[in-house]
């Protein structure tokens, strides 16, 4: 087992041993992981693997540790994710809080409320849009779609050719 897995399953398990109420988080490890298009988990998701692709729905947070994250269906809660790369291109309904080597929000990406990244690089495409602020800490950046709210970043190299609300 690799050792992220064993630090993943550490993570759950405490996770969930302090969670309240009758329903419990599903967890998915493996090498691949996909949630496929007409898939719904009416839950958190907790998810360990080498890849992990959503095509369906989340009802609930995602919580993710990969080496390659595909959203392309949508997440009602948050998101939280650590990965080499991820790329989003469907909606996540709250927050985004993601560390990576490469982030890229496609047109298809759609962010309810606030995203903070840290990571080599950020990239966000021309039609993607983000309804809260951005708080991003990483060596380049690109914000070619909208942000609502305000962008507050530690970046050596920054272009700005969407639209900022603040």
């Amino acid at each position: 087992m690799r050792i992220y897995s064993l630090i993943g399953i550490a993570v759950v398990l405490s996770l969930l041993m302090i969670r309240s109420g009758p329903s419990l988080a599903e967890v998915r490890q493996g090498n691949e992981v996909l949630i496929a298009k007409d898939e719904v988990i009416d839950d958190d998701l907790y998810v360990f693997a080498q890849k992990v692709t959503v095509n369906g729905t989340i009802k609930g947070d995602l919580i993710v540790f990969a080496q390659q994250i595909n959203i392309n269906g949508s997440v009602d809660g948050d998101l939280l994710a650590a990965a080499q790369q991820v790329q989003v291109n469907g909606k996540v309904s709250d927050d985004v809080r993601i560390a990576g080597q490469v982030l890229t929000f496609q047109d298809g990406a759609d962010i309810g409320d606030d995203l903070i990244a840290a990571s080599y690089s950020l990239e966000c495409t021309k039609a993607s849009h983000i309804e809260g602020e951005v708080k991003y800490a990483g060596y380049q950046s690109v914000f070619a779609g909208r942000v609502e709210k305000k962008i507050e970043l530690a970046s050596a190299n920054c272009e700005l050719s969407g639209s900022c609300g603040d």
